[in-house]
């Protein structure tokens, strides 16, 4: 009976108990932890969290689309065939993500989180996505200021 009854306490209680960690480091430096269910909103909040520091660090620490820029500002300033070949590097770079040595990430160890990662290739996606696009608008202004400036050669030569 003894036992039955230390067998019933010992199982009510284990409901009324909360379990939480302490890490303890060689230093004699105790820390409170808190242990947070993954299915719970908490480890969901904070992977939105790093989701939304990845694309802040992008937007800060991404300059990879230099290259791929120059390129399509280039080809589009091509007089009479740049309409063209400037397209050819935006399709190319929309297919795919930034390569990883392009990205310039500030932390290594934030990177090898997915939900950080995730955010941050994203981001910087959008970022090169728009820098091509305006480049290649910038292109196509130079291509009209060529036109303008052979019409305008033209009609000068015919009036004289």
């Amino acid at each position: 009976m003894r036992a039955l009854f230390l067998v019933a306490l010992f199982v009510c209680s284990a409901f009324l108990l909360n379990a939480q960690d302490t890490l303890s480091r060689k230093s004699g430096e105790n820390n409170q932890l808190r242990v947070v269910e993954m299915g719970s909103s908490e480890a969901s909040k904070s992977a939105s969290d790093l989701f939304t520091q990845g694309q802040k660090d992008a937007t800060i620490n991404y300059k990879g689309y230099k290259t791929s820029g120059t390129a399509v500002l280039v080809t589009t300033a091509i007089p009479g065939y740049g309409i063209l070949l400037g397209g050819l590097p935006i399709i190319l770079a929309e297919s795919k993500m930034p390569l990883d040595e392009n990205l310039g990430y500030p932390n290594y160890e934030l990177m090898k989180n997915e939900h950080y990662a995730t955010g941050y290739r994203q981001k910087a996606k959008q970022i090169k996505s728009k820098k091509l696009l305006r480049n290649y608008f910038t292109g196509l202004a130079v291509q009209a200021s060529y036109l303008v400036y052979v019409l305008s050669a033209l009609i000068i030569a015919t009036v004289h």
